[in-house]
């Protein structure tokens, strides 16, 4: 029994590789700048994509209608890759010395959301893009790109401070995750044709595709408050069993939505004018990478209206500020991502902006 549980433990935390990045759906830019250690925490608009047990700590009514985050690629980190771009990239082979094996990122989302009790809805529209050029003397290019719509709808139950959530979710996705020469007949016919109006049009000569399908979550959370203190542990499994995508009858050809699981905890200290956050993540526990890039770390400090975050993720670190000022709240920020086959293979550096406006809450 002993060597079954050790071969099982094994398999599970093994070191093998992840060829691309970690792709969620979408992630809260608090938690992009805490390091991604948020599975207890996620008390915001972004409950429902970390751990729908919080839920349960929510009570009254609260509406986030127009939050709007927008990250990309921090070229600040490479300026040297960028200097003279109108020169020496004014040439194929120019431009491909000056952009190769820089990754390119973009992404943007909008989540209105609402809670009413322990209920919760967030419907959501999200696009993210990765591209990276590879190999000069023989252009290839490597895409990850997808456009999501959707909602999530989910409900926890308290019982006595152990609280249980789930959620389940509807994932219409249009995108494409391939590696493929730029000389490729496909490709090449594809441009020639025309008709490309979007980076949607442009994954498509990529193989790429459309489907849809339902997911659901679960999750579990301990919760504690004593005093000016809190404490929480929690548990939670987005996309159980793999939140498959279908075109019609078909399996789609679209980037998968694997299932993710996490374990966190947190410790905070409230002192009304002024609070301060701990937080750990090890997460996610059944993808195949190395053990020390599941590690999360994440400090939060500040008063209600300006908040200073810092974070570290599977090796890498992230910072930036809040402010709240009630029916507008900011957060800027900068973090960095591991992109490679392992632990601190290949960092990339990105920025974020996120806006919400007109959020509202009222207790019942």
């Amino acid at each position: 029994m002993r060597s079954r549980l050790a071969l099982i433990f094994t398999l599970a935390f093994s070191a093998n590789v992840f060829a691309r990045e970690l792709y969620y759906t979408i992630r809260s830019p608090k938690a992009l700048l805490m390091g991604d250690a948020y599975t207890t925490l996620a008390e915001d608009d972004y409950t429902l994509f970390y751990n729908p047990a919080i839920l349960a700590r929510h009570s009254g009514f609260s509406l986030f209608p127009l939050p709007i985050s927008v990250q990309a690629s921090d070229p600040t980190e490479d300026m040297d890759r960028f200097t003279n771009m109108s020169t020496v990239a004014s040439t194929t082979s120019g431009l491909y010395d000056q952009l190769s094996g820089f990754p390119i990122h973009a992404a943007a989302s909008i989540a209105p959301s609402l809670k009413m009790g322990q209920f919760g809805l967030t419907v959501f529209s999200a696009t993210q893009s990765n591209i990276t050029l590879l190999n000069n003397s023989h252009p290839m290019i490597d895409i990850y790109h997808t456009e999501d719509n959707g909602f999530i709808a989910g409900f926890a139950k308290k019982f006595g401070n152990v609280s249980f959530g789930a959620s389940v979710k509807y994932l219409k996705r249009r995108g494409v995750a391939a590696t493929k020469s730029l000389y490729d007949p496909d490709v090449i016919d594809g441009i020639n044709a025309g008709g490309i109006d979007s980076l949607g049009d442009f994954a498509d000569l990529f193989g790429g595709g459309q489907g849809k399908g339902w997911g659901f979550d679960l999750g579990m959370e301990y919760f504690k408050k004593t005093g000016a203190n809190e404490f929480a542990f929690g548990i939670s499994a987005t996309d159980v069993a793999n939140t498959k995508l279908y075109d019609g009858e078909e399996e789609a050809p679209v980037p998968e939505q694997p299932m993710r699981v996490s374990v966190g905890v947190s410790w905070k200290a409230d002192y009304k004018i002024f609070d301060y956050i701990f937080s750990a993540d090890l997460h996610p526990l059944m993808a195949r990478i190395e053990n020390s890039r599941r590690i999360h770390l994440g400090f939060e400090i500040g008063t209600p209206v300006l908040r200073l975050l810092g974070g570290y993720n599977a090796g890498y670190y992230s910072y930036g500020t809040e402010v709240d000022l009630g029916m507008l709240d900011i957060y800027l920020g900068f973090y960095d991502v591991e992109i490679g086959s392992g632990y601190k293979k290949k960092k990339a550096n990105r920025f974020l902006m996120y806006v919400s406006l007109f959020d509202f809450d009222f207790d019942m």
